[in-house]
């Protein structure tokens, strides 16, 4: 930049502003930083991403799994998908499905401990607890004399979801956790839900959240729209009608 442009001011910030013009305009491209649940990230979210990756070749993907809630700009993220109420009002939210915690258990384990009746039988059951996320060990039930918590009380912890699922598989204990990670195996019989009648009718929402903006980027856009059209109107976890 010559020396006779420095002296206008506002023109460094309106070659700053035709830069981040372009890069809203075309293909996704650049690094895209996402921030997703574990369970959901390995399950649903990362084999989706291979689709991505072919379809973009100039679009590199960071990717954080994690069940905690990281703030977006400190962490320059772009986009990251988040289960329930977000308090943060000055994000953007794009719904990419729905999904609710059921408690399951698989045949094996329900053949020798038999079923549980009541969500107070389950203090006679090993309740297998998440060390990472604490507050997912308190099992929130709604039965006929209104809502109810339990606290898991099992011999086994562990520190994320999917090492909770794997645990359930091998006959160790009932677990509580998204119908999106043992949707697939309720289906197929491998794991048996309990206590149906006591989960709450109603569903969180999964959202994708970004900082605000007059402007969607292409690889932000590509990121949500990828996931809408496999999550929504029906998630691929959904349980079939018994």
């Amino acid at each position: 930049m010559s020396d006779r442009l420095r002296d206008w001011p506002q023109i460094p910030a309106l070659i700053d502003n035709l830069v981040a013009v372009a890069e809203f305009q075309g293909e996704p491209r650049g690094q895209l930083k996402v921030a997703i649940p574990i369970g959901l990230g390995q399950y649903h979210i990362l084999p989706l991403m291979t689709d991505l990756i072919e379809r973009y070749p100039n679009l590199r993907i960071k990717t954080i799994l994690t069940d905690c809630a990281m703030k977006l700009g400190e962490s320059q993220i772009d986009v990251a998908v988040r289960i329930g109420q977000q308090p943060d009002s000055s994000l953007m939210i794009r719904k990419l499905g729905s999904t609710r915690r059921i408690v399951v258990a698989s045949p094996a384990y329900l053949e020798r401990h038999g079923m549980p009746k009541t969500p107070h039988d389950l203090k006679n059951h090993n309740c297998l607890r998440q060390t990472e996320v604490t507050n997912l060990n308190k099992w929130e039930f709604h039965g006929p004399s209104g809502s109810l918590s339990v606290e898991a009380n099992g011999r086994f912890e562990v520190n994320n979801t999917p090492a909770l699922h794997k645990s359930a598989l091998a006959g160790n204990g009932l677990i509580r956790v998204g119908d999106f990670i043992v949707g697939a195996d309720i289906n197929a019989g491998h794991l048996v839900q309990v206590l149906g009648d006591y989960e709450p009718a109603s569903k969180k929402e999964i959202n994708a959240v970004y900082l605000q903006n007059r402007h969607l980027s292409p690889k932000v856009r590509a990121f949500i729209d990828t996931f809408v059209d496999n999550f929504l109107p029906h998630p691929p976890w959904e349980l079939a009608a018994s």
